[in-house]
């Protein structure tokens, strides 16, 4: 226990040395990352999910293959990426949390980001015939370029950007770069040999990856062009080049222009001078790095983004703020703040059922209820203040559930409401169209009220909005 003034006693030391006595004799990493599941198995290392016993979190170790433990240009590889991934800070990158000797090898520790990888959702956008919403592929691609653009201020060079290694994240749809088993210092002459490799993908490597020898080491302009491929397959749904031969492609990669974006769709024209400058053969002759595009993407996203529809009727939603007191002991802390529940749905009734379903499932806690009819009212009223909760109909039109959703999630902190989706028909083959907003909760019309009242109570206390007592009898009325 600690004392009055927050300082450790003798019994808390003795506990703690105990506990740390145990935990170095488990089967522990770092005597505190406890291995749950293996999640991914590259050519040189193993990545497991983890949680971190002390600090009661989850967390992604990554541990070199056992079979290159005693390969030397492995081992610094494993050491370059921690040594760049802890000089970077940013939401929009992994968060090292540490490193250090594991067996013969090393570990590394990092944030465990729950979600899908922008190359999966948008391999389930080809398989539906559909492009990501342009709302949608702007904003990611703004955080994942501010992102990178924190990575090149620590000096370090991605050297693998691709949609594989972007992850969005699920509940918050938060784009995240991961992997940075290829970077390293720009400009790093220690690095020997290891700059003039052949080494990336195909589809995302710039020029002088292929042709190191002509072109020279890699550069932050090198992530711009692997941004560029990745943000060229996002807008058009297809990459600049493709080829089945490996060989062909790389040629391409090197020679070849790709089509414009507009020539997929004319509402991409105001793109088109960026991806080509981003795309180009010669390093000096793109954006020097993934600052200067992200300036330039946004001085052009005002052109790019489709006009927000004009509500088709004057505002009339209703608003109430409530408080039903929750039965705790004496001594619990005081009520949490008032939370913001925004219902958007073109239904009155459901919306009403919604308002009473959100007051049953947050008894304890102050919240303040809006319910608007279109999500064009909503996108102008959450534009002034988030919610903490947003109830969202996937079956309204101009715009449609997706659209507004996309809208919200652009937002400044945007990313910070959860978002329950509701519609008529949400199988498979209406719920993937949100998964790339990082969306996971779903509800079928017509709802029963008391599946509501669970599921908007369970995302309450994932969110820890709830009093840690819950009401112990029935709410009257």
């Amino acid at each position: 226990m600690s004392g009055d003034d927050g300082t450790l006693n003798d019994s808390t030391l003795e506990i703690d040395a105990v506990t740390a006595e145990a935990a170095a004799e488990a089967d522990l990493v770092d005597g505190r990352y406890e291995i749950e599941a293996e999640m991914d198995r590259g050519t040189f290392g193993l990545v497991y999910r983890a949680r971190d016993v002390w600090l009661e979190r989850p967390a992604c170790v990554k541990t070199i293959a056992p079979e290159f433990l005693s390969d030397e240009s492995t081992r610094r590889r494993f050491k370059r990426e921690a040594a760049a991934l802890a000089a970077v800070r940013s939401e929009n990158v992994v968060q090292v949390y540490s490193f250090g000797p594991h067996m013969e090898g090393f570990f590394l520790a990092m944030e465990y980001v729950r979600g899908k990888s922008l190359q999966a959702l948008l391999d389930e956008h080809e398989r539906h015939g559909a492009r990501v919403p342009l709302v949608r592929a702007l904003s990611i691609l703004r955080q994942v370029t501010e992102g990178v653009a924190a990575v090149h201020r620590a000096g370090v060079v991605h050297r693998d950007l691709k949609p594989s290694n972007i992850v969005i994240e699920e509940l918050t749809g938060r784009p995240v770069v991961v992997d940075f088993g290829l970077a390293v210092k720009a400009n790093d002459v220690r690095l020997g040999m290891s700059w003039n490799a052949v080494i990336g993908t195909p589809e995302y490597m710039a020029p002088e990856q292929i042709d190191p020898d002509g072109l020279g080491p890699p550069t932050f302009a090198t992530d711009v062009y692997g941004l560029g491929c990745t943000a060229y397959e996002m807008f058009t749904g297809h990459m600049p080049f493709e080829d089945n031969n490996p060989i062909k492609l790389l040629e391409r990669q090197m020679r070849e222009l790709p089509k414009a974006p507009s020539s997929f769709s004319a509402e991409l024209a105001p793109l088109d001078p960026i991806l080509a400058r981003a795309l180009a053969k010669r390093p000096s002759d793109r954006f020097a790095n993934a600052d200067e595009l992200s300036r330039a993407l946004a001085a052009v996203s005002r052109r790019v983004m489709p006009p927000l529809p004009e509500p088709i009727e004057d505002l009339d939603g209703m608003s109430v703020a409530f408080r039903i007191s929750a039965v705790s002991d004496p001594g619990e802390d005081a009520a949490p703040a008032a939370r913001r529940i925004v219902l958007v749905d073109d239904d009155a009734e459901f919306r009403t059922n919604a308002a009473h379903a959100a007051q049953l499932a947050c008894f304890g806690v102050t919240v303040r209820i809006k319910s608007l009819r279109s999500g064009a009212h909503a996108i102008r009223d959450i534009r002034d203040k988030l919610p903490d909760l947003v109830i969202l109909s996937a079956d309204m039109i101009e715009p449609d559930g997706v659209e507004t959703l996309a809208r919200i999630r652009d937002l400044a902190n945007g990313r910070a409401a959860h978002v329950l989706v509701v519609g008529k028909s949400l199988g498979p083959d209406e719920r993937w169209k949100f998964s790339i907003l990082g969306v996971e909760s779903f509800l079928e019309k017509p709802v029963d009220v008391v599946k509501l009242v669970e599921v908007i109570g369970e995302t309450a206390s994932r969110a820890g909005w709830l009093p840690k007592k819950r009401p112990t009898e029935e709410v009257a009325g």
